[in-house]
């Protein structure tokens, strides 16, 4: 995972069915991460934006600035869904 001298950056595709890129270019799409190990200072989340490639098709891109290593719940909101997932980030 890319680190600068705040955070570790990565990037966060989101796919919905029926999601159109060229539709939507800036999608109503939220995220929020919640380390579970232990204190951190919150997530830095940048505005979603579009994204589409012939592989992949239309998907939603997030950028995530993680301040400290450890486990992390991210939660993405769009719409009517919401998704959860748990990863651990590690320099």
């Amino acid at each position: 995972m890319p680190h600068d001298s705040h955070s570790y950056t990565q990037k966060v595709f989101w796919w919905r069915e029926r999601y159109i890129w060229n539709e939507e270019p800036q999608p109503d799409l939220t995220m929020t991460g919640e380390r579970l190990d232990e204190s951190a200072p919150p997530l830095d989340v940048s505005q979603a934006t579009n994204v589409y490639a012939p592989d992949i098709g239309s998907a939603m891109l997030i950028g995530a600035g993680f301040p400290t290593d450890g486990c992390w719940k991210i939660t993405g909101r769009y719409k009517d869904a919401e998704l959860s997932f748990v990863i651990w980030v590690t320099p």
